[in-house]
């Protein structure tokens, strides 16, 4: 991923899974190797979410590591994360916040 990947303002069950696909081909198309950048997904924009945000990045994070692809989450709303710690996923997203 050349420039950040910028989530929508809504991410909502409805938009997930175009959001999973354009997060796994971005991963996907992302080049691979010890120096390599890491993939950026900037949540700055996020507003209107639900739980499955918290899937989108996690289904994200789980596609780059099997790719072998470092990743980083950027300005992840505060509550997003304590939605994701009601699911105990708190600590994967953490673990990738730049």
């Amino acid at each position: 991923m050349a420039e950040p990947l910028a989530l929508p303002a809504q991410l909502r069950h409805e938009e997930a899974p175009l959001w999973i696909g354009r997060l796994e081909a971005a991963i996907a198309a992302q080049p691979r190797g010890s120096n390599t950048a890491p993939a950026l997904i900037d949540c700055a924009a996020l507003e209107r979410f639900d739980s499955s945000a918290v899937v989108v990045l996690l289904g994200a994070l789980r596609c780059a590591q099997a790719a072998g692809v470092p990743v980083t989450l950027k300005n992840i709303p505060e509550k997003l994360l304590k939605l994701a710690s009601l699911y105990g996923a708190d600590g994967l997203l953490l673990n990738s916040v730049a």
